[in-house]
């Protein structure tokens, strides 16, 4: 790997960081305080096929990304570059062959003596296989005769299966999100969310009854069971759930 000349304008740790940064094997995007891309590693640029003056140039994102994540993202990721926190999302990159893949990405502030973001490191992972693996795993889930649904960790709704959208006549859109409240019964909703809560400080499974309400206006009772779903490191990444009718058992 042939290094690109030294920049005079540069102090020369940030230099040397580049040159550094520009070894490790993952790929590495340096942005500015406002979230524009100043700098990437050598795997970025071979992967994307851009040179680094395009990626400088300001629209990397609508070169790199995936335009309806773009879009998608828009709003969340300027909240958080603006929040100054670590954060990360999941996008497709396009590569230079044409073709998209999933990346996970991670976002994490150099922060000043004000505790005010100057710079932001992320890095981006390769996630195509797992992707793939949850959009089959989608597939068996919409096709088993049961209400059953996927979370993300902080208790929003990421995917419903066919029978959930069948039995209470919401659409996706509706469910998205907090949309999934909406269909619990006023009153068995906050003890779903206490429960809820308990399980995500845990990170063990559990279940709750509550009654949801059918297409028709009508409630039933239901057994809702939630198990985490772990990454190669252990984290969780999905809450996957059922949901199982039990009206005639609660009324016997």
């Amino acid at each position: 790997m042939t290094f690109k000349p030294a920049d005079p304008k540069l102090p020369k740790n940030e230099d040397e960081l580049k040159r550094i940064i520009d070894l490790i094997p993952d790929h590495i995007v340096v942005l500015d305080a406002a979230g524009t891309a100043i700098f990437v590693n050598q795997q970025v640029l071979e992967y994307t096929g851009l040179s680094i003056d395009e990626v400088r140039a300001g629209n990397f994102r609508e070169r790199a990304f995936h335009p309806e994540d773009v879009e998608r993202l828009r709003e969340e990721r300027n909240k958080a570059l603006a929040g100054g926190i670590p954060f990360q999302n999941e996008q497709r990159v396009l590569r230079r062959d044409g073709k998209y893949r999933w990346f996970l990405i991670r976002y994490n502030p150099l922060l000043d003596e004000s505790g005010r973001a100057t710079r932001w490191y992320c890095t981006a992972t390769d996630i195509e296989d797992r992707k793939a693996s949850e959009f089959e795993l989608r597939r068996v889930i919409d096709s088993i005769p049961a209400l059953a649904w996927c979370n993300l960790t902080d208790g929003t709704n990421e995917f419903i299966n066919k029978t959930y959208h069948e039995y209470t006549g919401l659409s996706s859109e509706n469910t998205r999100g907090w949309g999934w409240q909406a269909v619990f019964h006023p009153e068995d909703l906050p003890p779903l969310m206490e429960k809820w809560k308990a399980m995500s400080v845990s990170g063990e499974p559990g279940e709750i009854e509550a009654r949801l309400r059918r297409h028709d206006g009508a409630y039933r009772w239901f057994l809702i069971r939630a198990e985490p779903f772990r990454d190669e490191a252990g984290k969780i990444v999905r809450w996957y759930g059922t949901s199982t009718d039990i009206e005639d058992r609660k009324q016997a």
